[in-house]
């Protein structure tokens, strides 16, 4: 019995610390050894019989014998490192009346208080060869106390406040009881209640960290709620403890700030009614009776933030409708004429029409680079000479185009090697069409889409949603295709870099600078969209660092040093390097499968880069398989153990981040919007993989586990992510024939696909996108080149359907503001801030599927018995992409382009 309820306890987190409680309360050990007992005389304070009068007999070397098999059994039946050894409440009457204790004392010249030490150091011995820490209760800083600091134990504190201070002084650990004890009338002494009932109150109040000086906190270990049998029978323990010492959790859970009992109530009352649902007799806080239905909410218990508001007339509609309609082009427009950049293409030529003079290029935050034939590398050994035929693409997220030219110009991209090589054909030397690579910006666009519709959609149908843990599903390819997407543009932002020359050093550094502006603005606008409570709420004890903006920005930054000062071998010699021979000689645009030298020549052009990203991934796996995590709720973990309470990406980023700047449990949003993919593992949820009330026996790392999807080791991978996209971008550049990209991109995306799907099944290494393991990396790298080849075909090579393309091309080429509109809660949070009468009365929740008037409303301590596939939310969400693509034409149409 005992053992299964160690392992009962276990599986859900929680450690069960044994108490042997000795030398005194030894009644019971006389019933089987009377010998090693005092007999007491009658004491007039005790009256709940002989419990607490009779002690051991520490001159007998029985007694220590049978303690010493006793402890034993205990180490061996509770695994956990401490142990309990009581030492309270000793009757040394009982030992002054006792004539063999006397002789002994006498012999010993000691005391009866001294007798107490001399038992506890043998006491101590036992534990020590048993390997385990010890607590005492606060006893035994009278009687004992030369022995508690060498011991490093740990004091337990249940009656007396002034011990407090004095445990702390001498630098002992300490564990409360004083004012939690569930068997007192009056918990907090002098401070009485009508109702029993209502001292769940006083406890909730007691603050432990209250006139502690800062320098001494970290010795408050925690505390206990105690219910002493004396007081209690098999029928009324229930009702005693629950849900009273649930206050006590929650005190010493929660900050001090957190301190107002009218809330906890309702989170008590729910508490309660589950219990109770359980079948557990357990006892009121105040008045009520639990509903039947699923809630498991307080019948008659005051209403809170959950509950719907009064319903709003038709006319209270119909105008928050028109404000909402008017509110929204007032958005669109400040937004697009604050941080948007007007195209002057039109103008510009206008004005150098007649002239000679080439159309100035629209300003960019990022490096500027020259889309028309230039010099970009002179020595004296060879010249090379470079058309490119691209647009100016922005590296980051957002995109800093200007308005593009018509789909219709040819494509003109050409590297032509000098000295000793063919002779520059003659459309090299003159200025080449530009050419606009409009499938970049599809699956930009697409991606953005992909994103709002699983995110909104996802927790309705679980099958689209992120994985609960190991493997892929739809949601886990937005991340990496963003990351992806950032490597294609930084390949075709730093492309006027020279590779050497003078003019090398002077470029490094502009771009450099450039990327470390452009990293920061973006870094910081994702922690005012998701490092706060809500946007433009920040507490900054416990901001959120990392988010999918402050990853992207990350990548952009660690990748964009790699380009812009790692060094390229553009040309060792005609025989080691022949990437253009698929088409250069011929100057066709269909020439057939290139050559495996071919293949790989792009690769031998950066090899520092690819040594970037190999450094990279073995870091992080290193790191996965080879910290030694420390057990973690009751779990014994060590090195490569990747399951959500036991990883080591969670380890260090709690040790850097800490919990309270990762996305759980303070994940920088509104907790009810929490998104823990691993709370949908069967442990955790009833109807995996979605997101529904917890099982009975629900582990404790579901609720309390830290948790960050974009963490610190994670970005690891996701940088190499970017790696991958930044080889699209420089096969972009440096290969003229569309067949030969595909070949060059489609060989190369296979391979990492098949090669992440055998790590994933026949190599022990899953697919997981929290960890961004190695197989995913590949994987969802992989996905993102083979969709680059799709839209590549659909888009550019084979016109297929623009009109269907159109929508998401929009959407990338104004990305960010898109995101912001969609995921950044900008536009939701201005909508919230217009209501009628209630702060629940809002445009946001009429607009949007909030739950207050329609959608899924689920949080954390409402969740549903099975996912809602909820079809109303389905066609929201399409028709919210609609709105996002038509606020994108509308941007495009009057060339308002966001940047950074």
């Amino acid at each position: 019995a005992v053992q299964g309820i160690v392992e009962f306890a276990r599986a859900r987190g929680v450690r069960v610390v044994a108490e042997l409680e000795v030398p005194g309360h030894a009644f019971s050990w006389g019933l089987a050894f009377p010998n090693i007992t005092v007999a007491c005389p009658p004491l007039p304070d005790t009256d709940i019989g002989p419990i607490n009068t009779v002690p051991l007999n520490p001159t007998l070397e029985q007694t220590y014998s049978v303690v010493q098999q006793v402890l034993q059994d205990m180490v061996d039946l509770f695994p956990d490192t401490h142990l309990h050894l009581g030492g309270d409440e000793v009757q040394i009457e009982c030992w002054a009346a006792d004539p063999g204790i006397q002789a002994w004392l006498a012999a010993n010249n000691k005391t009866a208080q001294e007798l107490v030490a001399v038992f506890a150091a043998r006491l101590l011995d036992m534990a020590k060869a048993a390997n385990r820490s010890t607590v005492f209760w606060e006893e035994a800083l009278d009687n004992m106390p030369n022995l508690l600091a060498p011991s490093k134990a740990i004091l337990q504190l249940w009656d007396r406040e002034s011990e407090f201070q004095t445990a702390l002084d001498l630098g002992l650990s300490v564990l409360l009881s004083d004012s939690w004890y569930l068997d007192r009338q009056e918990p907090i002494t002098g401070v009485s209640s009508w109702f029993w009932l209502d001292t769940w109150a006083q406890m909730y109040g007691v603050e432990p960290l209250a006139q502690v000086r800062p320098e001494q906190q970290a010795q408050i270990l925690g505390g206990e709620a105690c219910m002493w049998s004396e007081q209690v029978s098999a029928l009324s323990i229930h009702e005693r403890v629950w849900p009273r010492a649930s206050a006590v959790a929650e005190r010493l859970w929660s900050p001090a700030a957190v301190n107002d009992p009218g809330e906890a109530a309702q989170r008590l009352g729910r508490f309660r009614c589950r219990l109770a649902a359980d079948g557990l007799p357990v006892g009121p806080i105040w008045a009520d009776y639990c509903s039947a239905d699923d809630s498991g909410g307080p019948a008659n218990s005051q209403p809170d933030s959950n509950d719907s508001p009064p319903p709003l007339s038709s006319g209270a509609v119909a105008a928050l409708v028109i404000l909402a309609f008017f509110l929204g082009l007032a958005c669109a427009g400040i937004l697009a004429r604050c941080v948007g950049q007007a195209d002057q293409d039109e103008k510009d030529k206008g004005k150098n029409k007649g002239k000679g003079k080439a159309a100035p290029q629209p300003a960019a935050t990022g490096v500027s680079t020259a889309a028309l034939a230039s010099n970009i590398a002179t020595n004296d050994a060879e010249q090379v000479r470079v058309a490119v035929a691209l647009d100016e693409r922005s590296p980051l997220l957002p995109t800093d185009s200007a308005r593009p030219p018509p789909a219709s110009l040819p494509t003109a991209v050409a590297v032509i090697q000098g000295a000793g090589n063919a002779a520059t054909p003659a459309a090299a030397t003159s200025a080449a069409p530009r050419e606009r690579i409009q499938s970049i910006d599809v699956f930009r666009g697409f991606t953005v889409a992909l994103m709002i519709f699983v995110d909104n959609v996802g927790e309705a149908f679980p099958a689209i949603h992120h994985t609960p843990w190991d493997g892929i599903r739809l949601a886990d390819f937005v991340m990496p295709f963003f990351d992806f997407l950032v490597g294609i543009s930084l390949a075709i932002s730093f492309k006027s870099i020279p590779a050497q020359g003078e003019q090398r050093g002077k470029r490094q550094m502009d771009a450099f600078r450039k990327a470390t502006v452009r990293f920061l603005k973006m870094f910081l606008l994702g922690v005012l969209t998701q490092g706060g409570i809500n946007f433009m709420q920040y507490d900054l004890q416990q901001i959120r660092v990392m988010g999918i903006l402050q990853r992207v920005a990350v990548c952009y930054y660690v990748v964009a040093l790699m380009e812009i000062f790692l060094p390229r071998f553009p040309a060792a010699s005609p025989k080691s390097y022949s990437l253009l021979e698929d088409s250069a000689a011929t100057g066709s645009a269909s020439t057939g499968r290139p050559s495996l030298r071919q293949l790989t020549a792009i690769f031998r052009q950066y090899p520092l880069h690819w040594l970037g990203g190999i450094l990279l991934v073995a870091a992080h796996t290193a790191v996965l398989y080879g910290v030694d995590v420390p057990p973690a709720f009751g779990l014994p973990c060590g090195r490569g153990v990747l399951t959500p309470p036991c990883n080591a990406a969670t380890y260090i980023d709690s040790m850097i981040l800490t919990p309270d700047h990762m996305y759980y449990p303070a994940n920088g949003g509104e907790p009810s919007s929490n998104d823990i993919t691993f709370q949908r593992l069967p442990e955790c949820s009833t109807c995996s993989p979605g997101k529904c009330q917890p099982p009975d026996d629900a582990p404790l790392w579901c609720t309390q586990g830290p948790f960050d999807p974009e963490g610190l080791v994670s970005s690891l991978n996701a940088v190499v992510t970017t790696v991958l996209g930044l080889h699209v971008g420089h096969v972009l550049l440096a290969v003229k024939s569309p067949i030969a990209r595909l070949w060059h991109w489609g060989v190369a995306s296979v391979v990492q696909v098949v090669v992440g799907l055998v790590l994933h099944y026949a190599a022990n290494m899953p697919m997981n996108t929290d960890l961004y393991s190695l197989a995913y990396l590949l994987v969802s790298g992989g996905a993102a080149g083979l969709m680059v080849c799709v839209f590549y075909g659909l888009v550019d090579m084979w016109p297929f359907a623009p009109a269907l393309w159109a929508p998401f091309k929009y959407m990338g080429m104004n990305a960010i503001t898109m995101y912001l509109f969609a995921e950044g809660d900008v536009i939701s949070w201005a909508f919230g801030c217009f209501y009628i009468g209630d702060p629940d009365r809002s445009l946001a929740n009429l607009l949007w599927p909030t739950g207050v008037y329609w959608g899924d409303a689920s949080d954390n301590d409402n969740l549903p018995l099975h996912p809602s596939h909820n079809i109303a939310l389905l066609m929201w969400t399409l028709g919210y992409i609609a709105v996002t693509a038509l606020l994108a034409w509308y941007m495009f149409k009057h060339s308002y382009f966001v940047v950074i």
